[in-house]
Parts: structure tokens; C-alpha cells; sequence
């Protein structure tokens, strides 16, 4: 029996996410001639029509080729088509001076520390004579005032600013905003000073997202008016309505370490939750045919305006489109095979969407339903309880693995890290987190009555303590995380095909699937083996870009030397945008740390690095600091170092420089003006010295 055969839209959409996954990593315009097109459907029609029935069935393939093709370039060309850059209207291509912009807000804006952070629709450009049309979206900044704060979803508003594009990482493996946000058609952002916009109009947007906005705008103040704050408010918010703004650097901390995450996001869990209520809620349209008709389109319509009210993330997209067609399959009473039907919803959101394709939650929201379907069965048939609680822990359990199963080698490649306890994780927080949708939404439906709204939102309320505090409690425990891995794309994609393998041999009792299976895990297990190798003799010095700051990073096999200003070093959040990523891939478990504005920092040393006031040695390799705290020091004589790193804005040329150090080259960090940079960089071009400024051309990295 061929399995495959039974899965005809699975099969279909793998061709169709390659040829997604390619135009995005080509970059470039590339069309598909149309003629190509119109010739594939040609020798299709004519295969099928008057080939078919005369061609022996082993030559069956040839057809499957040309299809194939077909969706492939189909999937290119309409990626292609929904990249909003190449569009000769975009104003990315107009840009190249200070423009006056009329945009308008197409999401609700996010309070920042010292922004409010919008993303806007460029609609017209002012020229030279006259305003032109324009499309294409970009993120705005602006300062925090009381205008700001009062910005909302439709607002047009008049800005006078530069609209630069987003930079690419500035340091290795920093996180890429740049093609993060490319994925969402976003390529330029800029920061905007009080005064220099204001608001020419309101309710310009879609009023039914206006109207999603408002309603959950509402139903957050009702939580806060029965007395949901802090955490709980966070949570709950996260939780029942996918607002996540409130979330704290600390909640989502120990909500990833003990592997709860997928509760504050909106997915097949919660939407599944909603479906049950509002279908027992219109239980008195089950009696005839088209009261069924009737309840079916209510349901859709109304499951489809929860994903809108919780933002339309793709997990909300995946499991909305999966059940409208499982109420459709219903009301026509047919069976469909579930793969078949994930294929047909994954179809549909692409076709809408391509770039849905980048988007880790889609990846994880699918890989985890597709798990859970395949193995969840038979990991459950292992073991029947006797016990009702017995039977729906173990459910839960097997529900957990089998996703847990299939989520972690991309969660690793993402993340960096694995949740140890997130079996006993899923078995408080699943359950529990079905009785706070529930407890939320009674707190909503009955607003009206504040007595009983109060009364549902102090169980609410109790039961969001209990989560938070049981959650903490598992993040706070030994071994709790494993953090630090860090896996390669192609180790990802070995690690897929050995479960893959692992599953076909013990499903279908395929020994060849087995065999391929440890052939794959000896090939991963030495990847593993030659990483390590090359991590422990690694000897790199790197002066990192993070803005206005000072970072010297000197490492040593999987030790470091973490060498920078209070700013940084105090600063948790900076320090996993910009470095994380960077230690987490060179295998790094011993940061030592050391503050460069400290009184005590004059001198350090250990097995691999000695610091004395402005001077380190690292490995062969003598190193310089010029700042403020040191700019002043008189030497006697010229100094040979091999690198000189200028920083602090400190108030002397290269010249006066060149005098007192002769340096192989100077580095000049991202401490300083951008204006006192280019300004070195001019002295060291006419004395022909060799300069890196890491504000231009990104961090300076050498092996040593």
C-alpha cells in the first residue's frame, strides 16, 4: 500500500514552499515568464485529455514532474509579486532627502520606554513640485509625549523626516531585524522628534480591524476595572485576547525557561476552547438542515473575528483556517484526512500570504499539530489508566511529547535553549490555562453585571496567580534549562530526517527507514564532534556596534572576556539582542565580565588575557584603548601596539595619535559621533593608516 497516495494536498504544497523558499532567498526580481506558465498547463491538458489513458501507468511520473514545476513556480512567482519593494510605486525607491510623508497607522501603536512605536503606510511622498502617490509600509518611532500616547489605528498623520532603510546586523550572529522585518514588507524605519508631525485625520483604516481594535481596547479596560493588574493582567491579556505588549523581559524569561511560552500565545488550544463555547452556546440551531447551514456560517464568522480581535498571529491563522474546514467537512458530512486538511489550510494562508512561510510560529504551530496527529495515538495506546485523572494526565502527556517531539530541533535552532520540565510544565499549564479562557470570557460576558464580573475575575485572578507562581516556581528550579545550544540549519534538517526515519521504521516496520536513521545520527554526531573541535581552539578579538557603547569581547576556546561601559553590562535585554546569539554559537560557558568606567578596572588577569590601565595583552597581540579616562596620559616615546581602538569622543586627532602609539591599525568603537567618526576616518585616508569605525562598516572581528 502507498501511504503517500493518500495525501495528494500534502504532497502538492512541499513543491509550492520551495519555490516560496527560494524567491525568498534569491533577493532579486526575478519574474517567470507567463509564456512558461501557459506551456506547463498546455502539456498538462494535453497529458491528461489524450496521453493518459495510451501511456503505460510506470510512466506516471512525467506528469507528476510538470505539475510539480507548475506549483513551484507558481509558489516563486507569487512571492515574487507580494514583495512590495519591487513594486515601481514603493517609496523606498523615491527616496533621497528629507521628505514630507503622509502616512497612515495600519496597526495599534506599542508604548516603548522612550518611543511610541508605530508601523505606518507610506501613501504620498512631497516632491519637488507636487505630492505623489505611494505604497509600502515602514516603522516609525516617535517620541513619547502626550500626542504619541494618543496615536491610534487609521490615523493619518503629516511627518516631516529621513526614512532610512534598516540596517543589516552590525555584529556576528546578531538577530537580523532587517530581514525579519523584510519578511513582513517592512524595509525602512525611522525616529521622529515631537514637532516635527501631526495627525491630519482619524478612522482612515479598515473598520471592521478598527472595530477588533476597539472591542479588545474595551475588554482590556474591563479587566482592568474588576481589578486585574500587574502579571495577571499580562497574562490574561496574552492569554485570551493575544495582546502581549505588557509582557515584562521577566515573565517571558521564566515562561520560555520552563516551556509554558505557547500559553501567552494565541493558538489551536485557545481558538479550539472559543469553538467549543460558541458552538454549546448555539446548541438550539441543531434542528434542522438549515439551522445547521446557519450555525455553521455564525461559527466561521465568528471564529474568524476572534483571530481578528487577537492580532491574526499565524498560530491563530493556522488553527481559524483548519476549523472552518473541519465545520465545512462537517455541515457536507464527508470524512477528510487531517494531513490533507492541515495542506489545504497551510494552502491557503501562503496564497494569501507567502511570506506567512517565515514566520516561527507558523513553522511551530504546524509541526506541532502534524506531531501530535501522527504520534499522539500511539504514544497514548502505550498505556491505558484505569483512573479518570490517571487517563487525562497521560493525554496530556502524550499530547506533550508528541509536539515536544517534533518542535524541538527547530525550537533549538531558534532559540538556543530546552525547556527539561516541560512535561510537568504542560501538565499544570494546559489544564489550567483552559479554565482561565474560560473564567476571562465570563468576566467579559457578563461586564454589565459588576457584581458577578467581579465575581468571575477574582477566580480569574486566583488562578492567574497560580499559573504565574507555578510557572516561576518550575523556571526556578536546578537544571530547569538547558541553555546555550545552538544548532546549524543543516543539523536542524538532519535532525527532522532521523525522526522521520525513526517514525516510517517503527509506523511502518521499514528497517531500511532504520538504517537511514543512524546513518543520518553518525553524520550529525560528527558535525557535533568538529564544532566542538573548532570551538575549543577558537581565539577570536571583537569590537561589537551597539550604539553609543563600548564592547570588547576576547575570547578564548569557550571562555570570554566580556570588556565594557555600565550600559551594556547592566543591561540583560542589549546584552541578548546583541551578544547572546554570537556566544551561544561559539559554544561559550565562562563569561567573565569587567565595567570600563569602573575605578577598579585599571587592571585583570587571568590564564588567557592581562589588562593593565589602557593596555591588554591577548594571546601575540597587543591592544590600546583610547577614551576619555585615558586620552590624557602622557608615554614616552612611541608605543607599538597592533590595535588602537578609539573611543569616548575623546578631543585629539590622528595625528597627535600617530605620535604617541604606532599602531597596525586603528579601530574606532561605536561610543563615538558619527560626525567626529568621519572625521578620524578622513585623517587616516590622507595619512594612508589602515581605520575600521564599526559604525560604518559593522563590528570588527579577527582570529588571533
Amino acid at each position: 500500500m502507498n501511504y503517500w497516495n493518500q495525501f495528494p494536498l500534502f504532497r502538492l504544497i512541499l513543491p509550492f514552499i520551495s519555490g516560496i523558499i527560494v524567491a525568498l532567498s534569491f533577493d532579486s526580481e526575478i519574474h517567470i515568464p507567463l509564456t512558461i506558465f501557459i506551456t506547463l498547463i498546455i502539456v498538462i491538458t494535453i497529458y491528461v485529455f489524450f496521453i493518459a489513458n495510451s501511456v503505460r501507468y510506470r510512466f506516471r511520473w512525467i506528469l507528476g514532474i510538470v505539475i510539480y514545476t507548475a506549483i513551484f513556480l507558481f509558489g516563486f512567482e507569487l512571492t515574487i509579486l507580494n514583495t512590495e519593494k519591487y513594486h515601481p510605486s514603493h517609496f523606498g525607491n523615491l527616496l533621497k532627502k528629507e521628505y514630507l510623508f503622509v502616512a497612515r497607522v495600519t496597526e495599534p501603536i506599542v508604548e516603548k520606554e522612550k518611543t511610541n512605536k508605530a508601523i505606518v503606510e507610506v501613501l504620498s511622498i512631497k516632491g519637488d513640485s507636487a505630492w505623489i502617490n505611494t505604497e509600502g509600509k515602514a516603522i516609525i518611532y516617535l517620541q513619547k509625549d502626550s500626542l504619541s500616547s494618543c496615536i491610534k489605528y487609521g490615523d493619518c498623520l503629516l511627518i516631516n523626516t529621513w526614512i532610512n532603510e534598516v540596517k543589516p546586523p552590525q555584529n556576528p550572529e546578531e538577530f537580523n531585524y532587517k530581514r525579519y522585518l523584510s519578511n513582513r514588507n517592512i524595509y525602512h524605519q525611522a525616529y521622529i522628534k515631537s514637532g516635527k508631525w501631526k495627525t491630519l485625520s482619524h478612522d482612515n483604516g479598515n473598520k471592521l480591524f478598527a472595530f477588533a481594535f476597539s472591542l479588545r481596547n474595551k475588554f482590556l479596560q474591563i479587566f482592568k476595572e474588576n481589578g486585574i493588574v500587574g502579571k495577571e493582567f499580562a497574562v490574561a491579556s496574552a492569554l485570551i485576547l493575544g495582546y502581549r505588549d505588557k509582557l515584562d523581559a521577566d515573565l517571558i524569561r521564566e515562561y520560555s525557561g520552563a516551556g509554558a511560552m505557547h500559553i501567552l500565545c494565541v493558538s489551536g488550544l485557545h481558538v479550539g476552547i472559543i469553538y467549543l463555547i460558541l458552538s454549546s452556546l448555539l446548541f438550539f440551531m441543531n434542528r434542522s438542515r438549515y439551522s445547521r447551514i446557519s450555525k455553521s456560517i455564525i461559527l466561521i464568522l465568528l471564529i474568524w473575528f476572534y483571530a481578528l480581535l487577537t492580532g491574526l498571529s499565524p498560530s491563530v491563522l493556522r488553527a481559524s483556517t483548519m476549523i472552518s474546514f473541519i465545520i465545512i467537512g462537517g455541515l457536507l458530512n464527508r470524512y477528510t484526512n487531517i494531513y490533507n486538511t492541515l495542506a489545504a489550510s497551510a494552502f491557503l494562508l501562503l496564497i494569501i500570504n507567502p511570506f506567512i512561510i517565515t514566520e516561527v510560529g507558523f513553522q511551530l504551530s504546524y509541526l506541532a499539530v502534524i506531531g501530535i496527529v501522527l504520534l499522539q495515538p500511539k504514544i497514548y495506546n502505550l498505556w491505558i489508566p484505569d483512573n479518570w485523572i490517571l487517563d487525562k494526565l497521560w493525554a496530556i502527556t502524550a499530547v506533550s511529547i508528541a509536539a515536544q517531539l517534533f518542535t524541538f530541533p527547530l525550537a533549538l535552532f531558534y532559540f538556543h535553549q530546552f525547556p527539561n520540565y516541560f512535561l510537568i510544565t504542560n501538565l499544570i499549564v494546559i489544564p489550567l490555562s483552559g479554565f482561565i479562557i474560560y473564567a476571562g470570557i465570563l468576566v467579559l460576558l457578563f461586564s454589565a453585571v459588576s457584581w458577578l464580573s467581579g465575581l468571575f475575575a477574582n477566580i480569574l485572578v486566583l488562578m492567574l496567580k497560580g499559573l504565574n507562581t507555578s510557572v516561576s516556581f518550575i523556571e526556578g528550579l536546578p537544571y530547569s534549562t538547558t541553555h546555550g545550544v545552538s544548532i546549524t540549519m543543516i543539523e536542524t534538517l538532519l535532525f527532522y530526517s532521523i525522526i522521520t526515519g525513526l517514525i516510517v521504521f517503527i509506523l511502518l516496520n521499514k528497517r531500511r527507514a532504520f538504517i537511514y536513521a543512524i546513518g543520518l545520527a553518525i553524520i550529525l554526531a560528527v558535525s557535533f564532534s568538529i564544532k566542538n573541535y573548532k570551538r575549543i581552539n577558537q581565539r577570536k578579538f571583537i569590537v561589537y556596534n551597539i550604539n553609543k557603547t563600548s564592547a570588547y569581547d576576547f575570547i578564548d576556546g569557550k571562555q570570554n572576556f566580556l570588556l565594557s561601559d555600565s550600559l551594556l553590562l547592566n543591561d540583560e535585554k542589549k546584552q541578548q539582542f546583541h551578544l547572546q546569539n554570537n556566544w551561544d554559537r561559539s559554544g561559550l560557558n565562562n563569561t567573565t565580565t569587567l565595567d570600563l568606567t569602573s575605578s577598579d578596572s585599571h587592571e585583570f588577569q587571568n590564564h588567557f588575557i592581562y589588562k593593565r590601565n589602557n593596555f591588554i595583552q591577548f594571546g601575540n597581540k597587543r591592544i590600546a584603548i583610547l577614551n576619555r579616562k585615558n586620552s590624557y596620559l602622557k608615554n614616552t616615546g612611541k608605543i607599538r601596539v597592533d590595535y588602537l581602538i578609539i573611543a569616548g569622543n575623546i578631543k585629539l586627532n590622528i595625528a597627535d595619535i600617530l605620535r604617541r602609539y604606532d599602531a597596525k591599525q586603528i579601530i574606532i568603537d561605536s561610543s563615538n559621533w558619527y560626525w567626529k567618526t568621519n572625521k578620524w576616518l578622513d585623517e587616516c585616508k590622507a595619512l594612508h593608516i589602515e581605520c575600521h569605525s564599526v559604525l560604518h562598516e559593522g563590528a570588527f572581528v579577527v582570529d588571533v
